[in-house]
């Protein structure tokens, strides 16, 4: 009997087909031992396969982040603070401009109201018509304040 068939039960096929190569010559110890024993190694398409993978991970990733700024540049005069304070400050002017009519509605009011100089303006006939329907913008303009102004509050 062949010595290398006198193997125990313990040994695994695949290492019963090297002891038979080792044995035969048609390779050495030092052949197998040089195979790498990682379990994930299975063939080298695998590897590449599994590189592309990762390479494909990282381009989606960069791609993701490349988005994200974009939008993030985009949306940055809604977000960022330093463009919302300044739209808050020209909020906070134009408020307090609006108070400062509101106060001084009525003394508006009467300076609209009150003819110039206390005297009747000379107007040309060919222009009746046009000051007739300045007065009546103005007197809409007078009435929708009133209404504009108590909306406001």
């Amino acid at each position: 009997m062949n010595p290398s068939d006198r193997v125990t039960s313990t040994v695994t096929p695949a290492a019963r087909i090297l002891a038979r190569c080792v044995a035969a010559g048609t390779m050495t110890q030092s052949e197998i031992d040089a195979v790498p024993r990682e379990p994930e190694i299975f063939s080298s398409s695998l590897l590449d396969v599994e590189r592309l993978n990762r390479i494909r991970q990282e381009l989606d990733q960069g791609n993701l982040d490349v988005e994200l700024l974009k939008l993030e540049r985009e949306c940055a005069d809604v977000t960022h603070s330093y463009y919302l304070s300044q739209k808050f400050d020209s909020l906070q002017q134009f408020s307090s401009h609006l108070q400062e009519v509101l106060r001084e509605k009525t003394v508006l009011l009467e300076r609209l109201t009150k003819p110039l100089c206390q005297k009747n303006l000379p107007v040309q006939a060919d222009d009746h018509r046009y000051v007739v329907e300045l007065m009546r913008m103005v007197v809409e303009f007078i009435e929708n304040l009133d209404m504009k102004v108590e909306t406001f509050r």
